[in-house]
């Protein structure tokens, strides 16, 4: 599937499919806890049977997609490229312990995020969490908003990356990334962004 719909000047750059992969992760309950009283997230429960009990992540080759823009210098300001990149694959298989949910991890990571109570449980029931396996999603520094693509409900976050080392070089534009699923698919795109996201979310809709 791909965009019909790109920002002007914005061209195909490049195709890359990556092997399928697959991981377990094994769940500390200390740590969680820890991460829920550090966000002050009292209102999420971490049962105590969690401890120990494994995840295991099926996923399947995804295929990465990257448009490229080249931004002319203008006023003093370096010339630069810009790059949208999207990435899809089938949907990931996610075996769970019974009791186990991947939106109550979400939840957490959310409000570490900083989001209030209230938006951190609205907005990790209203995502499919297996779409973040595709690329990670900024905890800090990052705003969240609920979006829908193709009648499908997802998740834009923009947020600005770190400032470099260098104090001479220039600073990082904002990105963007917005996360949503099909019936039988995982979708991600992610490039610059701002606070509407306009480009990402035109380019989104337009996935076909």
């Amino acid at each position: 599937a791909l965009p019909a719909a790109l920002p002007e000047h914005t061209e195909l750059a490049e195709a890359k499919l990556s092997s399928a992969a697959s991981f377990r992760v094994q769940v500390d309950t200390g740590k969680l806890q820890a991460l829920a009283s550090a966000a002050g997230a009292d209102e999420i429960e971490i049962p105590a049977f969690w401890s120990g009990a494994t995840i295991d992540v099926e996923v399947p080759p995804v295929l990465g997609v990257r448009y490229a823009r080249k931004v002319e210098a203008v006023n003093g300001r370096p010339a630069r490229e810009d790059s949208f990149v999207l990435l899809q694959a089938a949907t990931p298989q996610v075996e769970l312990p019974e009791g186990l949910d991947l939106a109550t991890l979400g939840r957490l990571g959310l409000r570490l995020a900083g989001l209030s109570a209230a938006d951190a449980l609205s907005f990790s029931q209203a995502i499919d969490w297996r779409s973040t396996l595709l690329v990670p999603v900024p905890v800090q520094g990052g705003t969240f908003r609920e979006v829908e693509v193709s009648g499908h409900q997802g998740l834009l976050v923009t947020f600005l990356p770190p400032a470099p080392a260098d104090a001479t070089a220039p600073r990082p534009r904002a990105q963007g990334v917005v996360l949503w699923s099909t019936d039988d698919k995982v979708m991600a795109l992610q490039g610059p962004g701002s606070a509407e996201g306009i480009d990402l979310l035109e380019m989104a809709q337009s996935v076909r």
